[in-house]
């Protein structure tokens, strides 16, 4: 079985504790499986999360409890589970006197589903506007960048790109995740394409890693990461890049117009943004019962900002909305499409906050879209 939200690797090496996991969500429920499958031998005693309105809330049968019920004595490791937000949380813990490594251990991870993203781009895209010689800017890579690689070894130019987060890279020295990078080989071989565009894939991946007194480091001047740096505050000049990409990322930004008016002013006139937008309440992805993809529209806007003050931030913009953030750029939608659809009753519109009643009810039962706009 694979595992997409945690890091097998680390959560092996914690056996036969009293464990607590902190974060109510798909890495918990993966860890859980993994500790039956791998007969860890560990008792979880509950489950912390940062968002209050969990708390009190059963998450896989184990009570949600308050991160401060964390110095109990009775607790012999913190297993971290949550992607969103980790390094925050380490720090938190550290702020409560707690140690990495000894106390708690950080194994959740986001999913390496950059081939997705690739294949993509390089079956759907590519035929619109190819990226051979093109500078690109991925916002949001979400630990790993492998993205970045694949774009690289098919012909882009020159690759930034720029998290808010690490969410655990390590930039540029990939040493720890050397071998994850050396799988993307694997998947250069089997590129449905010409033999001699495969073969100047592998060789331009040959030449992105460096080796230095037993440390891999990747490229600069090929791969750029910048972090910390805010998609709503990009630190590169006007026209920079030729394609802007992101993907899951717009959600969680504060201020969705500065957002999308940033990547338009870095964009070069004939270029391109492509963006995947997952609208739905992040909350409504784990077991934990109680909440549809739009539970978040019960709460006023006051409301949702003090629930995001303490989780990983969301916004609630609707696909319509953000073609209309698009669309008031000097942006042209070569595609906008929709990904999923629930058909709102009046029951349900009932719940939702008196803000969003004035939309269409097929406005807003659509979930998550996917936007290609060229400037």
């Amino acid at each position: 079985m694979k595992y997409q939200w945690i890091n097998p690797k680390e959560a092996e090496t914690i056996r036969n504790q009293k464990i607590v996991l902190f974060g109510a969500g798909r890495g918990s429920e993966e860890y859980i499986r993994f500790c039956q499958k791998m007969n860890l031998g560990n008792q979880i005693l509950y489950v912390v999360d940062n968002d209050t309105s969990y708390w009190g809330k059963t998450f896989k049968g184990y009570e949600i409890q308050s991160p401060n019920r964390l110095l109990e004595n009775n607790i012999d490791c913190i297993i971290v589970t949550s992607v969103s937000g980790r390094e925050a949380i380490a720090q938190q813990l550290e702020t409560m006197g707690l140690e990495g490594d000894t106390d708690f251990v950080l194994v959740g991870r986001f999913p390496r589903i950059f081939q997705r993203h690739f294949d993509m781009l390089f079956n759907d895209v590519q035929f619109i506007f190819p990226l051979e010689e093109k500078n690109v800017l991925h916002v949001g890579p979400g630990g790993f960048l492998g993205l970045e690689v694949l774009l690289y070894c098919c012909g882009a130019n020159r690759i930034c790109s720029i998290d808010k987060n690490t969410f655990g890279i390590r930039y540029p020295d990939i040493t720890e995740h050397y071998e994850e990078y050396q799988n993307i080989r694997d998947i250069l071989e089997n590129l449905a394409c010409e033999k001699k565009m495969k073969e100047m894939a592998i060789s331009r991946f040959e030449c992105l890693f460096q080796k230095k007194d037993n440390r891999y480091l990747m490229d600069r001047s090929k791969i750029d990461y910048h972090y910390p740096m805010d998609v709503c505050a990009l630190e590169f000049k006007d026209s920079a890049f030729d394609a802007v990409l992101s993907f899951a990322v717009l959600e969680h930004v504060e201020e969705p117009g500065s957002a999308v008016g940033e990547m338009t002013r870095v964009l070069k006139k004939g270029g391109v943004i492509l963006s995947s937008v997952v609208t739905r309440d992040h909350r409504s992805f784990s077991e934990m019962s109680g909440y549809t993809p739009f539970s978040f529209r019960s709460y006023s806007t006051d409301q949702w900002e003090e629930v995001c003050s303490n989780k990983f931030y969301q916004n609630r913009l609707m696909p319509i909305e953000w073609k209309e953030l698009f669309e008031q750029r000097d942006l042209s939608l070569m595609r906008y499409s929709i990904e999923n659809t629930v058909e709102i009753d009046d029951l349900m519109l009932e719940t939702f906050h008196p803000d969003f009643k004035r939309f269409s009810k097929k406005a807003l039962g659509e979930i998550d879209c996917m936007i290609l706009a060229k400037k």
